[in-house]
């Protein structure tokens, strides 16, 4: 019987907002090369907006506009990692995201009630402008409180 390492592949995750940046992937997941880039892909009918009074994006329902993202596959550790990232303010749901001709189903993370979304669209290259700094010295000490 074969047994699967911790660094097998076995989750493909949808990313569209803060976690398109290295840095701050690297950051969140267990070691820099514990991904698996399956490039860029579009989720229908969604659209990327800030939380009201944060600097990171939620998706919002929108008829009609695309998100575009990247996908990555991750191991079961760095899934648990990526669920503590998004916090009690998101939740894991199964989506299909396209890319050219192929459709694949992924997860991705959605806001529940306990976010709110501002009318200003997400940006990131403001975000690595103005706020990645300090978003990734947030990010580091948060993450150090993982426990899983």
């Amino acid at each position: 019987m074969k047994h699967l390492n911790e660094k097998t592949f076995l989750n493909k995750v949808f990313v569209y907002g803060t976690l398109l940046d290295i840095d701050v992937l690297e950051t969140v997941l267990t070691a820099p090369l514990s991904i698996h880039d399956l490039g860029t892909y579009a989720l229908d009918d969604y659209q990327a907006v800030l939380a009201l009074n944060e600097v990171f994006p939620i998706l919002i329902s929108k008829p009609g506009h695309k998100i575009y993202g990247q996908v990555i596959e991750v191991s079961n550790k760095d899934l648990l990692r990526l669920d503590y990232y998004e916090g009690e303010g998101y939740n894991r749901v199964e989506a299909m995201v396209s890319s050219n001709d192929i459709t694949i189903n992924v997860f991705v993370y959605m806001p529940n009630e306990l976010l709110n979304f501002s009318s200003i669209e997400w940006n990131i290259k403001e975000f690595s402008t103005h706020f990645k700094n300090a978003f990734i010295l947030k990010t580091k000490d948060y993450m150090l409180t993982f426990k899983g």
